[in-house]
């Protein structure tokens, strides 16, 4: 982020409570809104702000009659400051959590079938270990995470490899292969078929191009196969099973997805040739390390992961 020579000169007076101040500002979009937040008044928080932005010498907000935006530079400022925030936080729960105290969070976003694969056997062990740390795992692809990822609020994404190249603030590792499977609902006209071939005249059930679980499309075109007729458009998986349950359409799937019995209604084709979906990877925040929690609830996910 560029500021101003003098602004960098006078960063060193910024104060903790001016990044609280304008990162509820920022949340808020009104001065007004954030001081009842923050439970000071209105004139306290204008006039921390104000210093702040003398001392960087830039607006960080453009005020206006209904409340206040973020100025392009004041974006910029906010990033930094929700990531640096973050990072405190994270810095007392690894110190609590180092001298026996169960306390913070851990916050994971897995897909679906990193989900299915990896988190019955990880769940209970991490309980047992930290019963006082809150587990926060929501269900998203890498672009779902990516800016949490960056600004610390999220430890750790695990799910399919993202088709462009990871920001250079992250790293990312492999953690498994995926395997797809083609369902149908049961008593589907198709569900003895064992080839993909013969499914060429079939509807399918995807998700909207370009999502990453979008894996029709890339499956046939790595397959040397006409691409597929995509009925219906999703824009999560749960929708695309909900959809294979109550009509004649196909999907393709995680097979971890089904590996455990699967929806009811729904059943698996037998098909001769393996599908292949994008690699499952684990992917942090470049060199900042994760708080004994996260790491230890990591650790149960690759135990999980290795587990036959």
């Amino acid at each position: 982020m560029w500021l101003p020579q003098r602004s960098l000169e006078r960063a060193s007076t910024m104060k903790l409570s001016q990044l609280k101040d304008v990162l509820a500002v920022a949340n808020k979009r009104s001065f007004r809104a954030a001081a009842r937040h923050l439970h000071i008044t209105q004139p306290a928080i204008s006039r921390s702000i104000g210093e702040l932005e003398r001392d960087l010498g830039v607006v960080l907000f453009d005020r206006h009659a209904r409340g206040a935006q973020l100025s392009p530079m004041g974006e910029r400022f906010v990033q930094r400051a929700s990531a640096a925030m973050a990072e405190l936080q994270r810095a007392r729960d690894e110190i609590k959590q180092l001298q026996g105290q169960n306390v913070g969070a851990v916050v994971a976003c897995l897909s679906s079938g990193a989900q299915a694969r990896l988190l019955e056997g990880a769940l209970v062990p991490f309980l047992k270990r930290y019963p006082g740390v809150q587990l926060k795992v929501f269900e998203g692809q890498y672009p779902t995470a990516e800016l949490g990822l960056k600004d610390g609020n999220i430890d750790f994404y695990i799910g399919p490899e993202p088709e462009t190249s990871i920001d250079s603030e992250l790293v990312s590792e492999f953690m498994y292969d995926n395997h797809l499977v083609v369902i149908v609902r049961k008593g589907h006209p198709l569900s003895q078929v064992e080839s993909l071939d013969d499914l060429r005249s079939a509807q399918w059930v995807s998700a909207t191009p370009g999502h990453q679980i979008d894996n029709l499309s890339q499956a046939f075109l790595q397959l040397n196969m006409p691409l597929p007729d995509v009925a219906v458009r999703c824009s999560t998986i749960n929708t695309i099973i909900f959809s294979v349950m109550h009509t004649d359409l196909l999907a393709l799937v995680p097979k971890p997805l089904v590996d455990l019995g699967g929806p009811p209604g729904v059943t698996v084709l037998n098909i001769n040739k393996p599908i292949a979906g994008p690699r499952g990877v684990f992917v942090r925040r470049f060199g900042m390390p994760l708080t004994p929690a996260a790491e230890y609830f990591l650790d149960m996910l690759r135990r999980a992961n290795a587990s036959p």
